[in-house]
């Protein structure tokens, strides 16, 4: 198995997924939510609820797309996925979307219906027994490998559907006539007659290619891409789906995935892995991958159209050349080493990214075919939302506390004692785990506050012979939603007690 989690710490609580189902996925179901494979059957299955809709829910949405790793994104799979690091048996058969499909200039405006129709959930979310001995006996290792790091709580019935329009060299100003609201009426979806002829004549002149995978509405599944010969085709297709799909044949199309925390019976001082940092970088770097192999395969063009006379100027094409082959390697590199080892190796440091300066100054060079001005412009990158940090967050783990109180009165030179610490947060005692010999904070375990949680703490000394000459001090507070730092503080006077928080929701 390439994926290896072995040297994750901290606890996955994050927030319940939404993925892909695959065929084979059945409530209870473990869940490897990297890879996007099912493990074995880790929760009791019963009791279930099923929610009848009455007629079927639709969302029809077109967005626009650089990459065929964006739209991976976008429809919601792992970063892995993109890297073909994790084996994944659905792959969308993107890999059947071939040069034809996507060249250097080529972008995608993309057609994603999804329809809901019944579907089943749990109500109750109890360990199975093997897992719980599993998890007990074997530790998280082994309990990971056969459970994943999430269970399968619902499964979404209904269908999906993606027509995909590979487009070239599309101005940026074009961007918003083929995405958004105004991209399903441009390109004629649930419009009587189709397409207008404004729009076939810009899918003409932007040598449009029309694909579709889909999932529900016919038999099979949708490990396949089918090509199209024009959007009056691929309109077709989409209304028959809707209509096929409203009417029954509906199929698994996503499944709701949730931590193992929320079981009741999950056992003491379980110690689980967190993916999603991980994921959320493999994400990023998918993206990342996208942009270094499209400015390689402008390049690849570049050099296969042009016959260059300048020695110097083809020896720097060659040199940009190598630096992309060798920026792939190491993006692919870099995802491995982030599966294997999250705590170290989830990080852009020392990754080089595309110079668009460059990258067009390259292209400007040995100018013997009018026309292949470079149309590379990656977005400036955006800056990763951390919740917690920049977003607000809804769960925060409290992994540790450090203590500090005024110094007692010494006599005969004796050390100054350490303080004692009491909490209650919401009325409830909270168990602080004994201070380790040289250790400067206290373990707690299995914390997880939502933000507003009212926190009472009390810090002081023990008196002394006969407990006299004792004191201590009170501190109160809420839990703030945000905490840039990482850590929060109670304090009054030289009192003090400083929180070690993770936002894990």
């Amino acid at each position: 198995m390439l994926l290896s989690l072995a040297a994750c710490g901290g606890v996955n609580t994050g927030q319940s997924l939404e993925v892909p189902a695959p065929p084979e996925a059945l409530l209870g179901h473990g869940f490897d939510s990297l890879s996007g494979l099912t493990r074995g059957v880790c929760i009791d299955s019963r009791p279930v609820d099923r929610f009848e809709r009455r007629g079927a829910n639709t969302v029809t949405q077109v967005f626009y797309a650089r990459s065929k790793e964006e739209i991976i994104r976008e429809i919601g799979f792992s970063g892995g996925v993109s890297f073909g690091l994790a084996g994944f048996g659905l792959n969308l058969g993107f890999e059947a979307l071939d040069r034809d499909a996507q060249q250097s200039t080529t972008t995608f405006a993309v057609i994603r219906i999804q329809i809901e129709t019944p579907s089943e959930t749990l109500r109750d979310y109890r360990l199975d027994d093997h897992a719980v001995q599993t998890l007990r006996r074997e530790g998280a290792g082994k309990f990971y490998e056969k459970c994943g790091d999430g269970f399968v709580t619902a499964i979404r019935q209904g269908g999906f559907f993606l027509g995909i329009v590979a487009l070239d060299t599309i101005a940026n100003e074009d961007v918003k006539r083929v995405s958004g609201n105004a991209g399903v009426s441009f390109l004629g979806i649930g419009v009587q007659g189709g397409a207008s002829s404004e729009a076939r004549a810009f899918l003409e002149r932007h040598r449009a290619r029309y694909y579709i995978i889909q999932n529900g509405g016919k038999p099979g599944g949708w490990a396949s891409v089918k090509q199209l010969e024009t959007i009056d085709h691929l309109l077709q297709r989409a209304e028959d789906f809707t209509h096929s799909v409203a009417s029954g044949r509906s199929v698994p199309t996503r499944l709701v995935v949730r931590p193992y925390q929320v079981a009741s019976n999950l056992p003491r001082k379980a110690n689980l892995w967190n993916v999603i940092e991980q994921s959320r970088f493999l994400d990023e770097l998918a993206v990342k991958y996208g942009e270094v192999k499209r400015a390689s395969a402008e390049l690849h063009d570049k050099l296969a159209t042009s016959t260059c006379t300048n020695r110097r100027e083809a020896k720097e094409l060659e040199q940009l050349k190598t630096r992309y082959t060798a920026q792939i390697t190491a993006i692919q590199q870099r995802a491995q080493d982030c599966l294997n080892d999250p705590q170290r190796r989830c990080t852009d440091h020392r990754l080089d990214t595309v110079d668009a300066r460059a990258h067009q100054a390259a292209l400007e060079l040995c100018k013997s075919s009018p026309g292949l001005a470079g149309t590379f412009r990656p977005e400036p990158p955006r800056p990763r939302q951390q919740p917690g940090k920049d977003t607000e967050c809804k769960l925060w783990q409290l992994s540790s506390l450090s203590a500090q109180a005024p110094p007692r009165p010494s006599r005969n030179g004796e050390a100054q004692p350490e303080p004692f610490v009491t909490l209650m947060v919401d009325r409830k005692p909270v168990p602080i785990a004994a201070k380790a010999p040289g250790a400067t904070s206290r373990q707690l375990n299995d914390v997880y506050l939502k933000p507003g949680a009212k926190f009472l703490a009390r810090v002081g000394h023990h008196g002394g012979f006969l407990g006299i000459g004792g004191s201590s001090e009170t501190l109160s507070g809420e839990l703030p939603a945000t905490l840039p730092r990482g850590t929060w503080t109670l304090e009054k006077g030289q009192t003090r007690v400083v929180f070690q928080t993770r936002c894990v929701e």
